[in-house]
Formats: C-alpha cells, structure tokens, sequence
C-alpha cells in the first residue's frame, strides 16, 4: 500500500530530489506543501538550506537566495500563476531553476502540461528540459530571463 505522501503526489521523494538535481550547499524554497522537505535537507548538507515557503508571504526570504524553487502539485490551485511565477523570480539566485511537478493531465487533479509551458514561455521563462518525474507526474525546470525578474 502507498504511504498517505505517494497518495496525495503520485511522486516519491526520490523522484521529487532527483527533477530538481540538488547539489551539497544549495538553497531550495519549496512552494507549497512541504512535502519533501526532509529530503531535500538531507541532500543539500548541512552547508545548504531548506525553506518551506508561501507563495503569498516570502517577503521574509531574501531577494535572489535559491538556487531551486520547488513547486509540487500547487499550480492547478494557485489564485493568481503570474504574480507566483514573480515570486519565484524574485527568490532565485542567478543561474537558479524553478521546478514545476505536476500529475498528468489524465490523472485526478492533473494538468495540461503544454499549456504551462507556454504559459512560462509567454511570461519570460525559459524552460531548460522537462519530462517524467514518476509514473503519473511530469516535472519542468526553467530558469528566469532577465524579463521575467522585473517588477
């Protein structure tokens, strides 16, 4: 039986780690549930840091001071996309990714995974590689164009 995290996700740990290809020292704020943030501690090291994170409430969190963003199964519930696409932005250092995880559109809850490429694309991100994360979800990882971080 999948433990009550696989239920709700579809994703395991592992494969949240592995879309978002941490790195010892890295700083990763994860949008949303907090799901693996156990996970992501234990392969940044003690020198990186984990940051559960609102994607209405970040102004305690530094200007450019992640090097990920994680995003798992929020964007089918965000009120407002853009205005957390901005946030997200605002959080990442130079070089830093944005990691979307989502189910497929054929599963409970799914999205379409075009359309949020676009989305991005429409809205200066550029997207680096994208693919399966599991069995039922599909992952995205981009990076902010100068465009994307200007208020």
């Amino acid at each position: 039986m999948p433990s009550p995290s696989m239920k709700s996700t579809f994703l395991s740990e592992s494969e949240a780690v592995e879309a978002l290809q941490l790195q010892p020292g890295f700083t990763v704020a994860e949008i949303g549930l907090g799901q693996f943030v156990a996970n992501i501690a234990r392969e940044v090291g003690p020198d990186g840091h984990i940051f559960p994170a609102d994607a209405k409430r970040n102004d305690r969190l530094p200007d450019g001071c992640c090097d990920r963003v994680l995003m798992a199964n929020r964007w089918a519930e965000l009120d407002d996309p853009l205005a957390t696409l901005a946030e997200a932005a605002r959080l990442l250092a130079e070089g830093g990714r944005l990691v979307i995880i989502e189910r497929h559109r054929a599963e409970p809850g799914g999205i379409n995974f075009p359309e949020l490429i676009q989305t991005l694309e429409h809205n200066h991100w550029d997207v680096h590689r994208h693919g399966d994360a599991g069995a039922h979800c599909y992952y995205v990882e981009v990076g902010a164009s100068d465009e994307s971080c200007q208020s």
